[in-house]
Parts: C-alpha cells; sequence; structure tokens
C-alpha cells in the first residue's frame, strides 16, 4: 500500500503534470474558438458545467501543492544532511555533481583549503560541508507556494463565481443586503497623475449603524462578503414627462448609460407609448459633465417609431414639441456596479504578489551571491562528494575540482 501511495505521488508531484493540464485546456480553447466569438468565457461556462474539466484543472493546484511538500521535504533533508552528515551516503539527485572517492586522509586540513577560498566550512568527524552565497530555494518554494494558489483561486473562480448587478445611486439606498443596505452619500470622479490609472472614482457609503467606508476602483474593496467592482459611470436624470393625451405628467428618475458624451440611451415613459432618447451633449474643452455636473441633453421624444419632436435641453430647463413637455429636473450620479462573491480572488492576488517578490529577490541573489555547496562524507573507507552552483558554476567547478585532486594527492601520501 506504501508503494502505491508513493508511485501516485510521484506521478501527480511530476513537473509534467502542469504542462499537459494546460496544454489540454489550450486546445480545448482552440476547438471552443472555432465554435465561439467569445472563446474564453465559453470555455470557463463548460467548465463550470464539465466534472471532468473540473477534475483536470484540480490537479494544477494538487500538482503544485504535491511539488511543494517534495520540494520542503528535499530542502529539510539537505538542511540535515550539510547539519551533520546524516545517512553517511549523498541522495541521488541533490547535486549538480557527485564523486565517490576511495579512502582519504581526514577533511580538516581541505576545510582550511575551502576557507581560504572564501566558503563558510563546518567539518566533523567523517563530514566535511562548505557554503558561501545565499540559497534561492525558498524562492523556489515561494514560486510553487504562489502557482498553488493561482491554480487554486482560479478553480474557486470558475466553480464557485457568483455575480449581482447592483445600481449605485447617489443619494439613494443600496438595494442588497435586502433592508440593510448603505446610504450612498456621494460619488466623486476626479482626475489624478497615477501610476495605473488616471482617473478616481470614490464611492462614499454610510451605513445604517452610521459607520462610513470608501469603495474605489483599485484595489477592488469588499461589501458585505463579495468583491465590489465599478463597470461604467452613468447619470440618473429626474425628468418630468407630460402629454396632451395621458392624464398626468410622470415623474422619474431614469438611469441611462450617457456617459461619456456621445452615448444613447433610452427612457420609456411607463403605461404609454413615448420614448425619450437622451444623450449627453459634449461639454465645453476641459469640462466633465460628470465630474462638475453641468450639462445639458440631447433628447428625442418617439412615439412608437416616429419622432415627434428632438431637441437640446440644458439640466433645469425644458423642451417642448410634438404635444410634449420635457423637463430635466435634476440629476444624480450613477455606477453601474458588480458584487461578485468570487472566493479565489484573494488567492490570485496573493498568488502575483509573491510571484513578484520572488522574481525581485531571484535576480541579485542568482547575479550577485549565487549559493555554492560542497559535500564531503567519509564512510566505510569511501569519500561520496558532492557539488552544486546556482550561479559562478566554473569558478565553483574548479575550487570543487582542486578539492577532489587535493583528496587524490593526500591518499597517495
Amino acid at each position: 500500500m506504501k508503494g502505491v501511495a508513493q508511485t501516485i505521488f510521484r506521478i501527480f508531484s511530476s513537473r509534467a503534470v502542469i504542462p499537459l493540464v494546460l496544454a489540454i485546456f489550450l486546445l480545448t480553447y482552440i476547438g471552443v474558438a472555432f465554435a465561439s466569438e467569445e472563446a474564453l468565457i465559453t470555455l470557463m461556462d463548460l467548465t463550470r458545467r464539465s466534472l471532468l474539466l473540473q477534475g483536470l484543472l484540480a490537479l494544477l493546484p494538487i500538482s503544485a501543492a504535491l511539488r511543494l511538500a517534495a520540494e520542503g521535504a528535499l530542502l529539510l533533508r539537505r538542511r540535515r544532511l550539510f547539519a551533520s552528515g546524516a545517512g553517511g551516503e549523498i541522495p541521488p539527485g541533490m547535486f549538480d555533481e557527485t564523486v565517490v572517492l576511495p579512502s582519504a586522509a581526514s577533511l580538516e586540513s581541505l576545510g582550511e583549503r575551502l576557507s581560504a577560498a572564501g566558503y563558510t566550512v563546518r567539518c566533523d568527524a567523517g563530514f566535511l560541508s562548505a557554503r558561501r552565497g545565499v540559497s534561492i530555494a525558498p524562492l523556489r518554494l515561494l514560486r510553487l507556494a504562489a502557482t498553488m494558489l493561482l491554480f487554486g483561486g482560479i478553480l474557486l473562480s470558475i466553480t464557485g463565481r457568483g455575480t449581482m448587478k447592483l445600481p449605485v445611486i447617489e443619494g439613494e439606498t443600496l438595494e442588497w443586503p435586502p433592508g440593510r443596505g448603505d446610504r450612498v452619500e456621494r460619488i466623486t470622479l476626479r482626475d489624478v497623475d497615477g501610476m495605473l490609472l488616471n482617473r478616481d472614482l470614490s464611492i462614499e457609503l454610510l451605513s445604517p449603524e452610521g459607520r462610513r467606508s470608501v469603495m474605489g476602483i483599485y484595489p477592488p474593496a469588499r461589501y458585505h462578503g463579495s468583491w465590489f467592482f465599478p463597470r461604467y459611470l452613468g447619470i440618473a436624470p429626474l425628468v418630468r414627462f407630460s402629454a396632451a393625451d395621458l392624464p398626468g405628467e410622470e415623474e422619474i428618475h431614469y438611469l441611462l448609460a450617457i456617459y461619456p458624451p456621445g452615448k444613447e440611451d433610452t427612457a420609456e415613459i411607463p403605461a404609454s407609448p413615448y420614448r425619450l432618447a437622451i444623450s449627453l451633449v459634449p461639454a465645453a474643452e476641459g469640462d466633465d459633465s460628470f465630474i462638475s455636473g453641468r450639462m445639458s441633453f440631447a433628447v428625442r421624444i418617439l412615439k412608437g417609431d416616429r419622432q415627434l419632436h428632438a431637441g437640446t435641453v440644458p439640466l433645469g430647463g425644458e423642451l417642448r414639441g410634438g404635444g410634449c413637455r420635457v423637463v430635466f429636473a435634476g440629476f444624480r450620479r450613477y455606477v453601474a456596479t458588480d458584487l461578485v462573491r468570487d472566493h479565489g480572488v484573494l488567492p490570485i492576488w496573493t498568488a502575483i504578489v509573491m510571484v513578484v517578490l520572488s522574481l525581485a529577490c531571484w535576480l541579485p541573489l542568482r547575479l550577485l551571491i549565487p549559493r555554492r555547496e560542497m559535500l564531503f562524507l567519509h564512510n566505510d573507507g569511501v569519500v561520496h562528494a558532492g557539488s552544486f552552483a546556482g550561479g559562478g558554476r566554473s569558478r565553483h567547478a574548479a575550487v570543487f575540482h582542486d578539492a577532489l585532486d587535493f583528496l587524490a594527492g593526500e591518499r597517495y601520501d
């Protein structure tokens, strides 16, 4: 049973698992691309519905976790070996180069030569280790942990993601959670000189308990356990409409996706054949209607498919024509927002930070102070020697081979 478990562990912790699974998904994506214009979204939907694809996707974090465990065990074993020479033999695959020599003289004199070459030497009876530089093995573990979190986050995101569209209207109470939503105190858009964004959106909320909070674009904020993602900005004008054949005046706040200027949206007049096609008139150069609140609207009054009248009306003004009257009495800023319940976002962002950190540390360590190691174990008349270099291989190899020559020379004295 133990042998079967070890075989399964070796198979699923193989370096080939992740490239193989990714290749399968790439071929599936190519196949889906021939049948759909939105291949990525289609592939994600297909994965949500297919237990087979979910199982394949789950192999990615599992394989990374098993490799992390194997690498961690190897690192601990290596530390014990360099600390005390435990075992008396060098395990295969642990070093770049291994050599077995017949019995040699004591290793103390070799330790003095390696110390003079700049190595930190640890020597005991039948055991000598020499090291210099900084190991990048912890960074390798960090990258494997990041790989596990990344693919685990993708799995959670695809299989457990839930989205709810939430209108965020200035001065209104959010519809979620029902009866306990926060009140939107103010929506502010401003120009900024940032590294990633040149505009900043802030949504100020007031909870029923009186706590204030601010939601923005980046980084994503959390709202009642869900991620808060603004999708686009809009205008919610207060429109008063009356017509000769209607019994009274209608007054409604319409949520219109008409920002930036040039986009047109339609407002349906309830229980009537009338519609208003509304767009923002471009503001003067240097002005932004959403920021300043100064705006004019281009309006087309429609009855069925027939246009009765068209014109431009400023905020607070009115438009008459075709037997109708339209007044824009005021407005509120509006943000179309997605509340995304996605437990994969945090692991994915954590993985990205870990990868950036490991790459930022790896390059200077690899170039400036690479790890170089040598180990000599004297056991039963034989010396087992191993050498590893994370950089500066030729220089380290010269010192290692000089040490081997020294041991061989000692043998013939």
